[in-house]
């Protein structure tokens, strides 16, 4: 609670709803943004898979597993 708002004067505050559109347009960006952030969150996680295959296995292994593990994610 704001103590300088009595609860009365702030259920009384106007607001204004976005068009139909407006709601629209907003959530496919949000879920846009999230699918991205998911999508570079899981490559990241590759990359790093990948630099740890090359440093712990063969280099060629883990660009051959990187590049694998990327194309159904570009795909998408």
């Amino acid at each position: 609670m704001y103590p300088a708002i009595s609860t009365e004067d702030l259920l009384h505050i106007p607001i204004t709803l976005p068009s139909d559109e407006a709601r629209t347009e907003i959530v496919e960006k949000v879920q846009n943004s999230r699918k991205v952030k998911k999508e570079s969150k899981r490559l990241l996680d590759i990359a790093k898979r990948g630099v740890e295959m090359a440093i712990e296995e063969d280099e060629r292994a883990a660009l051959l597993w990187m590049e694998k593990e990327t194309a159904s994610i570009l795909r998408a």
